[in-house]
């Protein structure tokens, strides 16, 4: 497979940002946006044209859905890019993926793109199970179990087809979250706490300011999250850096805005500073909620997020561009993953 791979990656690698990929994509076309690597860019996504229509369970939820296309664990020169290692084939009729951290109740999504044939699918956080044959890029945990990474369609999604995907939701609450510690397994720290060694002293020392009254990971993630949402101006297109310069420190000390791509990569390499594992992660924020349980997703709707991964709890995103609504967690440690019907204001009077 890599082998077939290898000149579409190379051709992948040269498009820079991902997801200005989306912009005036032809719908006869094979539509893989996130290739192998992510650069930080110069713009956000802006088309109003529908890429994705979504069927999603009537569960209420205290945060907000995130639909997942990849992940990147490593940023090197100023870009992410994928170190995954284990490719396997996947099909409707075999078991449930063995998920590493498996919470919550398994509820069914149903996904559709009006527009576009898809390479790489689209799912929610903790898929278990979908209904086509795929290629699955995944990070094996301990034993037999795994963290799925990304599904290839094999073959593609074609335009006015569908496909279903069952996972699991699960909303950690901000108790269960500071009681997860921070003793992490072997292959989140092999993975998830790479830094370039070319980091600057001064994003280091922002970290460690931003932490300094921090005593758990979760506040630590909160911090630097609440941080870049209040010292950071969002802008949908920026300038170029001066030539030589690390986009990042750039962006945190002297540019102070950009967009999605730069907010998340940001937090993942400031909370890697500081000892906490996290991943970049490009596909979609939640788009347009039609009740009672449909979502219409823009071509403006790509988004990327930092997870920030808790022991025993799994991965959890946090929202730290300042364009997207603050994502609201429960106090308490003893509310239901799943409640039968959607309404934040009820489940947060019951929490």
């Amino acid at each position: 497979w890599q082998n077939i791979t290898q000149p579409l990656e190379k051709i992948r690698e040269t498009l820079g940002n991902a997801i200005a990929g989306l912009q005036g994509y032809e719908s006869s076309k094979l539509v893989e946006f996130y290739g192998n690597t992510l650069s930080l860019g110069q713009k956000a996504a802006t088309g109003e044209g529908v890429y994705l229509r979504i069927s999603a369970p009537l569960v209420g939820r205290a945060d907000r859905y995130y639909w997942r296309v990849r992940t990147y664990d490593m940023y090197l020169d100023n870009q992410w890019k994928s170190d995954f290692s284990t490719v396997e084939p996947t099909a409707p009729d075999h078991r449930p993926l063995q998920l590493i951290d498996l919470h919550g109740l398994s509820n069914k999504f149903e996904f559709s793109a009006p527009r576009a044939n898809l390479a790489i699918l689209v799912t929610p956080a903790h898929p278990v199970w979908i209904s086509r044959t795929t290629l699955l890029t995944f990070t094996p945990a301990m034993d037999s179990f795994i963290d799925p990474l990304m599904f290839r369609a094999d073959p593609p999604v074609l335009i006015g087809e569908k496909y279903s995907v069952h996972a699991n939701i699960f909303n950690p609450t901000v108790a269960q979250l500071q009681q997860a510690g921070a003793i992490y397994p072997a292959w989140v720290r092999d993975h998830y706490l790479q830094l370039p060694a070319d980091l600057s002293p001064r994003t280091l020392e922002l970290a460690r300011h931003i932490t300094t009254d921090a005593n758990t990971p979760y506040e630590k993630a909160d911090s630097i999250t609440n941080y870049l949402r209040t010292a950071i101006n969002y802008q949908e297109r920026i300038e170029p850096p001066p030539a030589g310069t690390d986009r990042l420190d750039w962006f945190l000390f002297d540019y102070q805005a950009g967009f999605c791509n730069y907010y998340a990569s940001a937090e993942v390499i400031l909370l890697r500073s500081v000892g906490v594992p996290a991943r970049m992660v490009v596909g979609f924020a939640q788009g347009e909620y039609e009740p009672p349980n449909k979502y219409t997703i823009l071509e403006k709707d790509a988004h990327a997020w930092p997870e920030v991964y808790f022991p025993g709890l799994g991965w959890v995103e946090f929202e730290p561009t300042s364009s997207q609504a603050v994502l609201i967690r429960l106090p308490g440690d003893t509310l239901a993953s799943g409640l039968p019907f959607y309404d934040t204001q009820e489940i947060t009077e019951q929490g």
